[in-house]
């Protein structure tokens, strides 16, 4: 959280770019939900959706989600794999299980695979050693 305050004071349109890059966050997951019901109508066959179309109602405000998302964190994460290709191949592999025959779970997978790679991640990354100035009395 430090390293992203000291970003949006050190650029004058950090704040700006955050702030409004949220409404497409926010926008995101709301229509994840209104994914979420189109995936349910289909199913029980109150649409007339196939199943590919229900699937990508599901699946592209997923992927906007994870990118934007992605996209205001970038700068501020360390630099690795995990921030750098993760979110995109994971966002990719979401839009493709819309052509499965079950793109409600395999987007729920992925998802779960991606926040367990970033844990494991996070996990195995070397600390710093902590400052003496914290453990002083």
């Amino acid at each position: 959280v430090g390293r992203i305050r000291q970003g949006l004071v050190d650029r004058p349109s950090g704040p700006f770019i955050w702030g409004y890059g949220h409404y497409l966050v926010f926008a995101s997951a709301a229509a994840v939900g209104a994914g979420l019901a189109v995936a349910v109508d289909q199913v029980t066959h109150h649409s007339k959706l196939s199943e590919t179309e229900a699937g990508f109602a599901l699946t592209v405000p997923v992927t906007i989600f994870i990118a934007a998302v992605w996209v205001l964190h970038f700068r501020h994460k360390v630099p690795g794999f995990m921030r750098s290709y993760a979110v995109p191949v994971a966002g990719a592999l979401i839009l493709a299980s819309s052509l499965t025959p079950e793109p409600v779970l395999a987007t729920g997978i992925l998802l779960a695979a991606l926040i367990a790679a970033s844990v494991i991640g996070n996990c195995l990354r070397p600390r710093p050693a902590p400052s003496e100035a914290i453990w002083r009395e």
